[in-house]
């Protein structure tokens, strides 16, 4: 059995999206590619056909990644797109996706905080017409099942599971991407109150904010993407590494504080603006023994499924329901 990776365009039918999208499909058995349109019904049966019935969708807010026919944590097809800025173009894109499969669950994972009773969203910073959506509501017109989960707690499951945070019992994930999160994982569980945990937000000094909406003196007010952004004019891939050096003490203060309310044993950092401090763990370290004093700081490590964390850890839950 071959393994291929096929880029392609994927053009919806819908009238509301006419543009193309580009992505990158894996799968197995065949060594052609098609645009999806052009398929005949019965070759896109054989080919693309979901005998799970379920998929994981990750919406972030630049990027919305799907997942589906899982074999395994590493095996499966995926799909990514540009995040839609309007919320309804961005549920049909993903009803669309899958119009010719029987999709019958999807594990939504989204940036975006919620309360966990209601399922509504609240106030996503970067996806302001998604603000006091009812997503499951929605999906569930479309006669498909929805469990809504942030996308950091997805990608902190998958860690837990199958990545950095294998073999730990309490495992905790701060992401630092266009912003900044983060999750707590215990037993293989997904901690939770009554809405998910939002450590991006957590004060770290009392200061005049230039970000609306944003906190003043916030976690991701100073370390995140579009923090580094606004406060550099320049986008985060192409600031030096003396720039993320000076920042360590910033971030060691962050972890700190995730160390003593959390308790982990260790803190699994993913992002692409995290994976820019890889080569400061050493300092990072050293600066958490000064400022964790009460117990023993957490291990620190670089998570290691990259952006399919969150797809992942969708298939570990799923597989843990039955």
């Amino acid at each position: 059995m071959l393994n291929h990776c096929a880029e392609f365009h994927f053009t919806f039918s819908s009238d509301f999206f006419k543009s193309s999208l580009s992505g990158i499909i894996y799968y197995a058995d065949f060594d052609v590619y098609k645009e999806l349109n052009e398929l005949p019904n019965h070759y896109f049966r054989k080919t693309f056909m979901n005998t799970t019935k379920y998929a994981v969708v990750d919406i972030g807010a630049s990027n919305t990644r799907i997942g589906w026919h899982f074999r395994s944590a590493t095996d499966f097809k995926k799909f990514q797109f540009p995040t839609l800025k309007i919320y309804g173009n961005e549920i049909q894109a993903i009803v669309e996706f899958f119009r010719r499969e029987k999709i019958s669950h999807l594990i939504v994972g989204i940036a975006s905080p919620f309360d966990v009773s209601s399922g509504k969203l609240l106030h996503p910073l970067n996806l302001k017409d998604y603000a006091k959506r009812d997503i499951v509501r929605d999906f569930r017109a479309h006669k498909i099942k929805a469990s809504l989960f942030n996308d950091v707690e997805l990608a902190a499951l998958g860690e837990a599971v199958h990545g950095a945070g294998r073999g730990f019992t309490c495992v905790a994930m701060v992401s630092i991407a266009t912003g900044a999160g983060g999750a707590l994982i215990k037993n293989k569980e997904i901690i939770r109150g009554k809405f998910n945990f939002e450590p991006g937000h957590q004060i770290l000094e009392l200061t005049k904010s230039l970000f609306p909406g944003k906190a003043p003196g916030s976690f991701e007010s100073f370390i995140s993407g579009s923090a580094f952004k606004i406060l550099t004019g320049r986008e985060p891939e192409t600031l030096s590494e003396d720039y993320f050096k000076r920042s360590v003490r910033r971030f060691a203060q962050a972890l700190a504080n995730v160390a003593v309310f959390w308790a982990p044993e260790i803190v699994v950092l993913v992002g692409p603006v995290a994976a820019r401090f890889e080569k400061f763990l050493p300092a990072l370290r050293r600066k958490l023994r000064t400022m964790v004093l009460v117990t023993p700081p957490p291990q620190l490590a670089m998570g290691k499924l990259g952006g399919d964390a969150a797809l992942i850890g969708g298939f570990a839950w799923r597989a843990m329901q039955r």
